[in-house]
């Protein structure tokens, strides 16, 4: 079971609870997403296999290939991308996707209408404020599912910069607020950490907002947030070796695959 399933099977179990439908549409913005293709994918072409119910359109997704792979009883033509990526191509097409039909307990239909609220939602990185902290504090009592899937994004983001620190901190207008400190971030990362942020606050199971600050290592907070904050290291990619030129289709964002 991959965190993503688990997360359908406990929306699915209870279809009412509000906190567990964000729950499962966090975790599939920030999942590798296989989608079935009718054929090959060609350059950046890519013709997904649909199906019909309820008068709506799916395109059949799964989390893991083993599942596509039992879905169709044969090996067949897949791409693998980001949910993130696959809500923005499904919202301009306008069509639904389905998630692991054919697997008892986790299956689910996901409309178009709901394709496109997703698709304006992940969009949206929050509001961008200058604002000079004047403390720092340990964290507060913040929710336990928070913390595991701020765990969860941060090691996805591997490479991208050398730490985090979870902290409090206070404001001129005496003001205090959670605040995330992301040391030695990449060139160009910053992106990637704030829609981190935006997710968390935007689908968490509670409202919890929190603050983003960027510092470097030699920075003189970095010695107050080692003693005082939760420190979330994160990983260091591994060298994978190079064994082909081409890119697939859906992995160079650059080059979003084109919806045929």
């Amino acid at each position: 079971m991959t965190a993503i399933s688990r997360s359908a099977r406990a929306m699915n179990d209870a279809p009412d609870d509000r906190a567990l439908r964000l729950r499962f549409f966090s975790d599939l913005a920030a999942t590798e997403i296989f989608l079935l293709l009718q054929n090959d994918a060609r350059d950046q072409a890519v013709e997904p296999e649909i199906v019909a119910a309820g008068g709506e359109k799916y395109v059949l997704v799964f989390d893991s290939e083993s599942r596509l792979v039992d879905f169709t009883s044969d090996v067949a033509a897949h791409v693998s991308m980001s949910g993130r990526g696959l809500v923005e191509m499904l919202a301009e097409a306008d069509i639904g996707m389905g998630f692991n039909l054919g697997s008892a307990g986790i299956e689910t239909l996901i409309d178009r209408q709901t394709v496109r609220w997703l698709h304006e939602n992940l969009g949206r990185t929050g509001d961008h404020v200058m604002a000079r902290a004047t403390g720092f504090f340990p964290p507060g009592d913040l929710p336990h599912a928070l913390l595991r899937t701020l765990e969860q994004r941060l090691a996805a983001a591997a490479g991208l910069a050398d730490m985090a620190y979870l902290a409090t901190a206070t404001y001129a207008d005496q003001s205090r607020q959670n605040l995330l400190a992301v040391v030695n971030v990449r060139n160009g990362a910053e992106a990637a950490f704030r829609q981190v942020v935006a997710d968390l606050v935007r689908f968490g199971e509670e409202p919890v907002p929190i603050d983003l600050v960027f510092l470097e290592p030699a920075s003189r907070h970095c010695a107050r947030l080692e003693r005082i904050a939760l420190r979330i290291d994160l990983p260091v990619p591994q060298p994978v070796a190079d064994v082909s030129t081409q890119t697939a289709p859906g992995m160079d964002p650059a080059k979003p695959p084109i919806l045929k």
